[in-house]
């Protein structure tokens, strides 16, 4: 197997896009989980998924599969928070998009 080495500027890039591309798979999560509410058995079985796809993270030297891995925890994240910030959103007007834009603007 070959070694692919990167320098500093493709590092940082690759490191920025796969961040944006977990976000959009996190946002996709919590987008499909809005208008649910949070309960026990959406908890535990995320949680037993979100530490299923680290153990594939950690175990695998094949980037793919860590990919899918992360990916998985990503969207299984979102499915958990995603409750979280409907309840707000119905609680207090706008409060969402605000810490949305406030996170990104730092």
């Amino acid at each position: 197997m070959n070694n692919v080495t990167l320098d500093r500027e493709q590092y940082i890039r690759t490191i920025a896009l796969s961040t944006i591309v977990m976000i959009l798979v996190l946002g996709s999560g919590a987008s499909v989980a809005w208008s649910w509410t949070m309960n026990l058995p959406l908890l535990l079985i995320s949680l037993f998924g979100i530490f299923s796809c680290i153990y594939i993270f950690q175990s695998s030297q094949n980037p793919l599969v860590s990919v899918t891995g992360v990916a998985g925890m990503s969207f299984l994240l979102g499915l958990q928070i995603g409750p979280v910030l409907g309840t707000y959103a119905l609680a207090y007007k706008g409060i969402v998009s605000e810490a949305l834009l406030v996170t990104a603007g730092i």
